[in-house]
């Protein structure tokens, strides 16, 4: 049985810092789980099934679960840029075991959307580009690299 790709795109995650804060937070087995499921996300070619829930009383963030008790907050964009698509980029702005500090959300959900009005403004792949760039947008690759270590 051949696998048929749904979408071309390339799938990026861009890292918040405090995303690494709450990563280095977690145990080593955890930190390993957050990883594997990145890394799971990007390789998919329907990144969006991951989406689990959007956070109650917040506009534009998303929570991709780990198991039962990880959360990463993100924001998922979708076939960037939008008149030539060939990018989905994952915002991770935090990742906690299920303890969040709601007063926290908010501000993310914030800059969720500062970043989502940023990054869906861009009219040309180049545009697109020079972003990721600029963010060090992280591909399923570098992950995967991780897990190896």
């Amino acid at each position: 049985m051949q696998t048929v790709p749904l979408s071309d795109d390339e799938n990026y995650a861009i890292l918040a810092e405090q995303f690494g804060d709450g990563l280095s937070s977690l145990g080593a087995s955890d930190q390993q789980r957050v990883v594997k499921r990145l890394h799971t996300v990007l390789a998919s070619s329907t990144p969006q099934y991951y989406i689990y829930e959007t956070v109650e009383g917040c506009d534009e963030l998303e929570i991709i679960r780990e198991g039962d008790s990880l959360r990463l907050y993100c924001r998922l964009v979708m076939g960037l840029p939008q008149n030539d698509a060939r990018y989905n980029v994952l915002f991770a702005f935090y990742v906690d075991d299920h303890g969040y500090d709601p007063s926290r959300l908010s501000h993310f959900d914030d800059a969720a959307e500062r970043w989502l009005d940023e990054i869906t403004d861009f009219a040309t792949v180049q545009n697109v580009d020079a972003y990721l760039e600029e963010h060090d947008a992280k591909k399923a690759e570098f992950f995967a690299k991780r897990l190896d270590e």
